[in-house]
């Protein structure tokens, strides 16, 4: 099990995070058809099945939100996939004998292979799409930044720091040498690609964490602690320095000599046991009131460009610059949101709705689809109810880490925090990884009859999800076609094959018209359609108001032009 759960963490990782719908649905069509076989197979032999019956909740709640009308149908069964995803994943986890022991190991495995890969990409041993992105330096200090497996900075980044921080905690736990070893030296290979990301968010939620997980440590290993993440973070630093003296991210010969020195230096020093030799202090307060003052003088020191400014490479001073152009950019999405509260407060608009309400709330256009805040995103798609829900899981995971001086507690609090200020929580995996450091070893025990209503719950949503999973792939299979397609006849009949297998899906009615597909009465009605499951979709709305006017229905025409422009304040998007 440990393995099968290893195997799905990792494919969730380097298929993008999940991020794009095509793959969220064959990847959790495989997870949904292996957690089912999987539990039919406990089921008849009498084995005990642990069902999180407090996840079971969160996909009923956007199947809820149908109910009510929702901005976007095929929106709300993807976070509905998403979330069964999510407890399918559960399922798995809790059937670990020993999570305490086993997820760590997950964990490690996990973080070397994707380290390992990284540096695979970036010297040019196997090859991933838009692994480095190319910037302008007006916003990247080195010209470009490393959006890794994920694609985007932000998040891997976010990646980054949540297994740093992890295993300093984790190393300094660890009573095994060799476990040890693959805990502590892992930092120092990962902070350079921590600095590559550019990630100013990022580095701020992190300096504030690792403060705070001063008090998962306890009191008197606080010196190791401290000597262990300075030396780690220093040294990956100078790796940093190394790999951009071009001007250019470049993995050179003389950084990987420094880098097997760094290792042999954690060696000889786990080897001589350096770390235990060293004084320990009884206040558990002194560190983390000492580091923030010396954190307080360091943004001061950047802020006036000081002596550590003026010591940093060329690229980490143009990124440590306080230009807050995106930052402005988020609260102006916050600010817009809730202004208009009252129209997602209660039940919420459904799954991925953002997308389509930005375009009637934006005070200004909008640079980016994403409303940059994963509890913001919470409240907009399943209002109050969903958002205080999520909060209460969260807080009691968080509760329990801590209680428990957990080494997952400060890569947890991390994620959370970091999910405030950026759209990780869009990328399922970011939400299987987070459930990989929340687990205990504790596992919920239910009365006999809530248990096998938990189980009949898990296998019906099971079985629904995968086969709204298989309807999605071929679907998207047939739109494929369609796009590829020689022939305006060829494109006519799989197009009709992929709306005849999800109807929801608007994109397909979307690129029958655009390509004149569809024509006359046949054009009115898939059009008015799509509108049943996408009512305020303002390109849908302004091609239904011309289909109308070449019908002659001049009033129907004007509503839907009317309702258009309601629902694009500023059309110059896509939508």
């Amino acid at each position: 099990m440990v393995f099968i759960i290893y195997l799905f963490l990792l494919l969730s990782l380097i298929s993008f995070g999940l991020y794009p719908s095509e793959l969220m649905h064959k990847y959790s069509l495989v997870l949904f058809a292996f957690v089912g076989i999987y539990l039919l197979i406990r089921f008849i032999r009498h084995q005990p099945i642990y069902i999180p019956l407090w996840l079971l909740l969160l996909p009923l709640l956007y199947l809820f939100t149908l109910f009510f009308g929702v901005d976007s149908v095929q929106g709300t069964l993807d976070q509905l996939l998403v979330w069964s995803t999510v407890v399918a994943f559960s399922v798995l986890l809790f059937q670990l004998k020993n999570p305490s022991q086993q997820l760590p190991l997950i964990l490690v495995a996990l973080s070397w292979t994707i380290i390992i890969g990284t540096y695979f990409i970036l010297i040019k041993i196997i090859s991933f799409p838009h692994f480095i992105l190319p910037l302008s330096k007006e916003i990247s200090g080195l010209g470009e930044r490393l959006g890794g497996f994920l694609q985007y900075p932000n998040a891997f980044a976010s990646f980054l720091a949540a297994i740093i921080l992890f295993h300093l905690v984790q190393a300094l736990k660890e009573s095994k040498k060799h476990l040890y070893l693959l805990h502590s030296f892992i930092v120092l290979p990962a902070w350079p690609l921590f600095l590559l990301t550019e990630s100013r968010g990022a580095w701020i939620v992190f300096a504030v964490v690792w403060v705070i997980s001063f008090y998962v440590v306890p009191a008197n290993r606080h010196v190791q602690y401290f000597i262990l993440s300075s030396f780690m973070i220093s040294g990956g630093t100078l790796l940093y320095m190394l790999f951009t003296l071009s001007g250019t991210n470049k993995i050179t010969f003389s950084s990987m000599i420094l880098l097997i020195f760094l290792g042999a230096l954690v060696w000889l020093g786990d080897r001589f046991k350096i770390l235990e030799k060293v004084p320990y202090l009884k206040n558990r307060h002194i560190f983390p009131l000492a580091l923030t003052v010396f954190i307080v003088l360091t943004v001061s020191d950047l802020y006036w460009k000081g002596l550590f400014y003026r010591i940093l490479p060329d690229s980490l001073q143009r990124r440590l610059g306080f230009d807050i152009g995106t930052l402005s950019e988020r609260v102006l999405y916050w600010k817009d949101s809730l202004e208009h509260w009252e129209q997602f407060t209660w039940v919420g608009l459904g799954g991925k709705a953002w997308q389509l309400f930005m375009y009637r709330i934006q005070s200004s256009p909008y640079l980016t689809s994403e409303v940059h805040n994963g509890f913001l995103n919470i409240w907009i798609e399943i209002g109050i109810v969903g958002l205080i829900y999520v909060c209460v899981i969260l807080i009691k995971a968080g509760y329990r880490l801590w209680r428990s001086h957990a080494a997952a507690f400060p890569a947890f609090l991390f994620l959370v925090a970091h999910g405030m200020l950026d759209f990780t929580f869009s990328y399922p995996f970011f939400l299987l990884f987070l459930l990989c450091l929340s687990i205990t070893q504790k596992k919920s025990e239910l009365s006999s009859l809530i248990n096998k209503m938990a189980i009949s719950i898990t296998f019906i949503l099971l079985i629904s999800s995968a086969w709204l999973s298989y309807q999605f792939i071929n679907a998207d299979s047939a739109y494929k076609a369609a796009n590829s397609s020689l022939t305006r006849e060829e494109a006519q009949q799989w197009i009709q094959q992929a709306i005849d297998k999800n109807a929801w899906e608007t994109d397909y009615v979307r690129f029958a018209v655009e390509n004149e597909l569809v024509t006359g009465n046949e054009k009115v009605r898939l059009l008015e359609q799509s509108l049943q499951y996408e009512p305020n979709h303002a390109w849908l709305l302004y091609q239904a108001g011309k289909a109308a006017e070449e019908t002659g229905d001049f009033k129907k025409a004007e509503n839907y032009y009317e309702l258009s422009k309601e629902n694009n304040l500023f059309p110059n998007r896509r939508n």
